[in-house]
């Protein structure tokens, strides 16, 4: 699809794609409801991921299992709402703590999910920070 000046924009980075919706109560309530195109999240911390939602998966030099995804995914979600200023900075424990819960209760080893909570404490507060937003590019 092009838009109307004829350019093709995208995104790089994109490692998995919602096939369906999902959703999930979590520990975070916004003031106001959030609503984006791929994501929503109610005052009662009701997440949403809408079908089509794309998400990177574990960073480096973390390893994607079947027991990473949808905590990557929720945890992308929660930092992309950071990153569009729609959610404050000072959620970002929450966040990190829905990884470590939603990796745990998918199969995951407590002490794997602690220290992928551990590192994203430590090493992905830029990723959180308001318009670190992965770059538009253009195509032909």
């Amino acid at each position: 699809m092009r838009n109307s000046r004829g350019r093709f924009l995208y995104r790089k980075g994109y490692k998995y794609q919602l096939a369906d919706k999902y959703w999930q109560f979590v520990d975070i309530y916004p003031p106001e409801p959030i609503e984006t195109d791929w994501i929503s999240l109610s005052t009662a911390g009701l997440l949403e991921l809408k079908k089509g939602y794309a998400w990177n998966g574990a960073s480096r030099p973390a390893i994607d299992t079947p027991s990473s995804i949808r905590g990557s995914a929720l945890h992308d979600a929660g930092y992309q709402l950071m990153t569009l200023g729609l959610l404050p900075q000072n959620c970002r424990p929450a966040v990190d703590k829905l990884l470590r819960d939603t990796c745990i209760d998918a199969g995951m080893l407590h002490v794997r999910a602690e220290i992928w909570e551990e590192a994203v404490e430590h090493f992905a507060a830029d990723h959180a920070k308001v318009g670190s937003v992965d770059p538009v590019l253009v195509a032909p």
